[in-house]
């Protein structure tokens, strides 16, 4: 159904794989998590930079490399939004998420010395001889 009313912008329709894991506050307990498992159905636009993501009680708006500004992906997220509220009528919301991922590519050779990328460092233990090559920052 929300297909109908983006596809004139967001056209290509694939149906993920491999199930989505959202960590979400607990009913019971806001403190703690629960992870919810849905198949997702994905919207993209013809550049693939956009898409827009829906399963059982989700809805999530995506757009990669190029990042418009905030002001020209708003008025997106509040149409699909909009659309969204008006076919599946949610009783509430238990997550509302505003996130900004970054891929900094670090060459292999430099991965022991990120202090040269980052103004911070994640030293490895004396002793083990290993190279970071991934983390992740939560706030």
């Amino acid at each position: 159904m929300l297909y109908n009313e983006v596809k004139e912008k967001f056209g290509n329709k694939k149906l993920r794989p491999d199930p989505a894991g959202i960590d979400l506050p607990s009913l019971k307990n806001p403190r703690t998590k629960e992870l919810m498992v849905t198949r997702l159905t994905q919207f993209s636009n013809d550049g693939d930079n956009e898409m827009i993501q829906v399963g059982e009680n989700l809805l999530s708006v995506n757009v990669k490399k190029p990042y418009p500004h905030w002001e020209k992906y708003l008025p997106t997220i509040e149409d699909v939004l909009s659309k969204y509220m008006e076919i599946a009528s949610p009783e509430g919301f238990r997550r509302i998420t505003l996130r900004y991922l970054n891929k900094i590519y670090v060459p292999i050779e430099d991965s022991s010395n990120l202090s040269s990328y980052f103004n911070f460092s994640l030293p490895l233990p004396k002793g083990i001889n290993a190279e970071i090559s991934a983390f992740n920052t939560l706030n």
